[in-house]
């Protein structure tokens, strides 16, 4: 009796063991087929806080492009008032030109004319200093956007050169102001007038030279930034710019 109740209790005991395995695997199986946690989650604003950045991104880019517009804006504004003012200093001092030619006293005709060539001639100069920094300003700019495409790092040298157009349009405009003044008579100008042109003069030449200074900066930086970025045979090139804005420099003194 005791052998067969030892049977039934081996049997019972084995047939647990079984249940247990395959609840066991059922169970794995049944984890194994779960879809895998994903490692982020969604947190509500993340994505709204996301948008509102690259709105406000886009208005601020949409602000300084209308800045920049009205900017250059106001400067052909401002040269074009400076072209129609010398224009009309021009013409008058053409007009007085002409009146010359019905004066009776040679003489004086004479005097008066070499006068106004006088005057003409004290603005060519500062037109040509203004047309020679133009000139070392583009080429500069030129060797900008050439070394650019090589990865030198430009941003300094640029910032540099784009305050050069502010000196020259003040230097513009006071030069238009002499213009002007010199225009109103053919006759010799009176003390206030030579006082005023002194000071005109006198602040045109410290604009040129400022304008003229910042092209050097600027030429200095780009040859820096050149060097190291290891360009050597760029770096000749900008040598040349170099000594030409060097030798530009006793022509505006």
């Amino acid at each position: 009796m005791n052998k067969k109740n030892n049977k039934y209790l081996s049997l019972s005991i084995v047939l647990v063991m079984a249940l247990s395995v395959g609840v066991f695997s059922a169970n794995a199986e049944e984890e194994f087929e779960k879809p895998e946690a994903t490692t982020t989650s969604y947190t509500p604003g993340i994505q709204e806080r996301r948008e509102a950045i690259k709105t406000e991104r886009e208005e601020v880019k949409k602000n300084i492009e209308v800045k920049k517009d009205e900017l250059e804006a106001k400067r052909e504004e401002t040269k074009n008032k400076i072209e129609a003012i010398r224009e009309a200093s021009k013409t008058k001092m053409e007009a007085m030109r002409e009146a010359l030619k019905l004066e009776k006293d040679k003489i004086k005709a004479k005097i008066k004319e070499e006068r106004i060539n006088n005057r003409e001639q004290s603005l060519k100069r500062f037109d040509k200093a203004i047309e020679t920094i133009n000139k070392n300003k583009e080429r500069t700019s030129a060797h900008i956007v050439k070394v650019k495409a090589l990865g030198v790092d430009t941003a300094s040298a640029e910032a540099t050169l784009a305050t050069v157009d502010a000196k020259l349009t003040e230097a513009k405009s006071k030069i238009a102001e002499m213009n002007t003044l010199l225009a109103t008579s053919v006759n010799v100008i009176t003390k206030e007038q030579k006082d005023k042109l002194r000071t005109l003069t006198k602040e045109t030449q410290t604009l040129i030279k400022d304008a003229h200074n910042i092209i050097k900066t600027s030429v200095k930086t780009l040859k820096d930034a050149i060097k190291a970025k290891g360009l050597n045979g760029k770096v000749k090139e900008i040598e040349k710019i170099e000594d030409t804005v060097k030798t530009d420099t006793t022509r505006i003194q």
